[in-house]
């Protein structure tokens, strides 16, 4: 599966895993993959040496191609960063060989660091800033609670990190956010929500996205909360001024009440925010819901849930913005089946220009639902990368090209 896209001019670099068939399907591989846009030319990047395990996410700037995820040696988890030049060249690593199971779930590029955010060895909320040019380790700060940090961004010296703590004496997860300093790796101010379950029901609050400009930072997610009329976990959506954490506006949509929503990802584009996720519908399966804001008043401006089959789960994962077009990546029904789907918009009306879709499914023995769960703009294309079935090998780690239009 490609679970990070990054493009930097003509190049568009893709990373996740793939099962070692030769050996043991229980054992996956990290992979990343140099192509050329124009083209499709691919070229493997010859990694550290990896045991085993994943690359959760990529970034790039004018030099490197940075990218962070887990790997196994014998039955421990370890992070890692690695950096590469453009080419594909080794420039360093960085381990992290502590005890326990430690993950890497996202990372940022901002004024020469590279900051990623995960959980460290004692299942804790973490978020490690290290220097972008030698991957030395500037500082750690592991919150008290143990969870896990899903996505990160950087702002105005500052670093948000998102994702959710347990409770679970009060039969629940909570919807994490923190700020940190830039420099210090100090907490500034923290919002955490999320309504106490029962032992029968918990409820599972959690924030999966962040973007932030010089003022504000929005951070979407799932959100079991008193202010959601509807019931269920809402598609929640919180603007923040950056400095004090106050919150500034907040939308909870509900597709239907008493069912489960949320909002996977969130892409700022000058005064516009755009969400996407999932819907829950009343006869079951999920809509692929994409939601655009006023960035500054939190005004809607348009919803798309666009609904399928039942029983299907479709949602977006992922979001762009090239020109005056919104590009999604998800899971999407065309016909009986979910698969691997992108999706453009018109940016101001929230029109939907054309669909593409890989939906064969083939029974494997180790199968994942076709999805494309990351995107990518560079020049006239739009780069989703994600997983889809080929026949008789099962599922394929898999990046699709399409015409910016």
């Amino acid at each position: 599966q490609a679970t990070s896209i990054a493009c930097q001019g003509n190049n568009v670099y893709a990373a996740g895993f793939n099962w070692d068939l030769d050996e043991t399907i229980t054992e996956s591989r990290p992979v990343l993959v140099l192509y050329k846009a124009d083209t499709g030319k691919a070229s493997a990047i010859p990694l550290f040496e990896r045991a085993g395990g994943l690359i959760s996410s990529i970034r790039t700037d004018t030099k490197n191609v940075y990218a962070t995820g887990q790997y196994l040696t014998g039955d421990q988890w370890h992070a890692f960063v690695d950096a590469y030049s453009l080419k594909g060249e080794e420039v360093w690593e960085r381990l992290w060989l502590d005890s326990g199971k430690r993950n890497a779930n996202d990372m940022a590029l901002y004024q020469n660091k590279v900051i990623t955010a995960g959980t460290d060895s004692e299942n804790s909320f973490t978020v490690t800033v290290l220097g972008a040019s030698n991957g030395r380790i500037l500082w750690e700060n592991n919150s008290e609670m143990t969870g896990r940090a899903n996505a990160v961004a950087a702002s105005t010296g500052r670093i948000f990190a998102v994702g959710r703590y347990n409770d679970w004496d009060n039969y629940r997860t909570l919807f994490a956010v923190r700020a940190y300093d830039l420099l210090t790796g100090s907490l500034l101010w923290e919002d955490v929500q999320g309504t106490a379950g029962v032992a029968t029901s918990y409820n599972v609050s959690e924030a999966f996205g962040v973007a932030a400009n010089g003022s504000r930072v929005y951070v979407v997610g799932a959100l079991f909360s008193r202010n959601n009329p509807g019931g269920g976990a809402a598609f929640t959506v919180h603007a923040y001024d950056t400095k004090t954490g106050s919150l500034i506006w907040r939308d909870y949509f509900d597709l239907y009440s008493y069912f489960d929503d949320a909002a996977n990802t969130v892409y700022l584009s000058g005064d516009k925010l755009f969400v996407g996720g999932y819907g829950t519908r009343m006869g079951g399966g999920r809509a692929f819901t994409v939601r655009a804001y006023n960035a500054v008043s939190g005004k809607p401006v348009w919803t798309s849930d666009a609904r399928g089959y039942y029983l299907e789960d479709n949602g977006a994962t992922a979001l762009t913005v090239a020109g005056n077009r919104l590009y999604a990546a998800g899971a999407a029904t065309k016909d009986p089946f979910t698969g691997f789907a992108t999706k453009a918009y018109d940016i101001n009306k929230g029109t939907l220009l054309w669909e593409d879709h890989i939906d064969n499914q083939v029974p494997a023995t180790f199968s994942l639902t076709p999805v494309a769960s990351t995107i990518c703009a560079t020049g006239s294309g739009i780069f989703a990368g994600g997983t889809s079935s080929v026949t008789g090998k099962g599922q394929a780690f898999t990046v699709r090209a399409n015409e910016a239009r």
